[in-house]
């Protein structure tokens, strides 16, 4: 796909907002899936909202779901060559240049679709889901369109154009196939999780993001093992 774009730039500073910590998850057992409305996109997106350009697909888009019959898919090409640098940092509840630091590389965000929806989640609870980042781009400094997940504000790269790539089946020439990202909840609230996938550097070359599956899992702690009761030791005659 070609799509050759015209766009004003804001110069922006290249980095990256860490999310909240991977944390340990020994001595814990599944226990129960904490409700997302929603988390695999079955016909619709009833349960988020979207901006920019987002559809629900099956498998004939030419990757499999990792869970039910749809998933998400959202990519970079927005009709009428417009801009939505500003409206999608909003969206995030980010700043213009934390917008831009997202990027590992030196080129800067100028559009971009999203999803978003909110949860509640208890301290250790972990937020799973499944993504599949597509490109038609190529690993450029200046080029590195991205992927990205935020909580509430923290955001973190999922991929992006230097990430082990192969031939995709979809209308991209090149994914990454599917993978899990997980991450455990730090403290008890309401969170707003965003997930979507920016064009950097210019609009010749568009990316796209899947995702499915989105969950949040109840971990409770594994109860410890049973000690023995210690037993009278037997009488002796006398």
């Amino acid at each position: 796909m070609f799509h050759l774009k015209k766009h004003k730039r804001f110069s922006l500073r290249t980095g990256i907002v860490s999310l909240i910590g991977l944390a340990s998850l020994f001595d814990t057992n599944p226990a129960s899936a904490t409700i997302i409305t929603n988390g695999s996109f079955e016909n619709d997106f009833t349960g988020w909202e979207t901006l920019g350009s987002a559809s629900v697909r099956t498998a004939g888009f030419g990757s499999q779901p990792t869970d039910g019959s749809f998933y998400a898919q959202l990519d970079t090409f927005l009709p009428q060559e417009q801009e939505n640098f500003l409206e999608l940092a909003n969206f995030l509840e980010l700043n213009i240049t934390a917008l831009d630091n997202l990027g590992t590389g030196k080129g800067e965000v100028f559009e971009g679709s999203a999803i978003r929806t909110t949860f509640t989640a208890e301290a250790g609870d972990v937020l799973n889901f499944d993504y599949n980042f597509l490109t038609d781009d190529f690993g450029s400094e200046y080029f590195n369109d991205f992927a990205f997940v935020g909580i509430s504000g923290q955001v973190n790269g999922l991929a992006d154009t230097f990430s082990v790539l192969a031939d995709s089946m979809t209308p991209f020439v090149n994914e990454t196939g599917f993978s899990t990202y997980s991450q455990k909840i730090a403290g008890s609230g309401t969170y707003t999780l965003t997930i979507g996938v920016t064009d950097v550097g210019d609009g010749a070359f568009d990316s796209g993001l899947l995702i499915d599956n989105v969950n949040v899992v109840r971990l409770e702690p594994t109860d410890p093992p049973s000690v023995p009761t210690p037993t009278d030791p037997p009488s002796v005659p006398t």
